[in-house]
């Protein structure tokens, strides 16, 4: 096997499924050495955003049950 790998020229992207959704990666090249774009959409990330809209107006004594209910990863969400 080479030492490096050249990625074809091109974008890609790539969706599976994990225990916590969905997972994407977008893969854009120029055909170089190294690719121009790695772009990665994990599950946690999705779901730490959407907290914004659904914690709004939700009564305080309520947050922990709806925290708990979401599940999400901190160092997959803080990127």
């Amino acid at each position: 096997m080479p030492k490096v790998v050249r990625v074809p020229e091109g974008t890609s992207y790539l969706a599976i499924e994990g225990p916590l959704g969905v997972l994407g990666a977008l893969l854009d090249s120029a055909g170089d050495k190294t690719p121009w774009r790695l772009k990665l959409r994990t599950p946690s990330f999705a779901m730490v955003q959407s907290l914004t809209s659904t914690l709004i107006g939700l009564p305080l004594e309520h947050l922990g049950v709806m925290l708990q209910s979401c599940t999400f990863v901190v160092g997959d969400a803080d990127r």
